[in-house]
């Protein structure tokens, strides 16, 4: 599997998560954490790639607490994952 398709798709669904976020009022890590978890990318992960982007040291809890207050982003840029890796068979 080509990495250039695997980096397309994840850079897919970091703009459209962008995208769907940019009407909210909150931060960019938070828009960032979102994106991350509609990539199916496991919460101790997510702290680490925002720590190193941004910084910004997250707790797996405060994670869970973003993923849980925009859930219906995170399941709909997680459903569209999971279409295009499918798509390009990458699962």
């Amino acid at each position: 599997m080509s990495s250039k398709i695997l980096s397309k798709i994840q850079n897919d669904i970091i703009g459209l998560g962008m995208s769907l976020m940019s009407e909210t009022r909150t931060n960019n890590v938070t828009k960032l954490v979102v994106c991350l978890s509609g990539l199916n990318i496991p919460r101790a992960t997510i702290a680490n790639i925002v720590k190193a982007e941004t910084g910004t040291t997250l707790s797996v809890n405060r994670i869970t607490k973003i993923r849980s207050t925009y859930n219906s982003i995170v399941k709909t840029l997680s459903e569209e994952t999971d279409r295009l890796y499918q798509f390009h068979e990458i699962i």
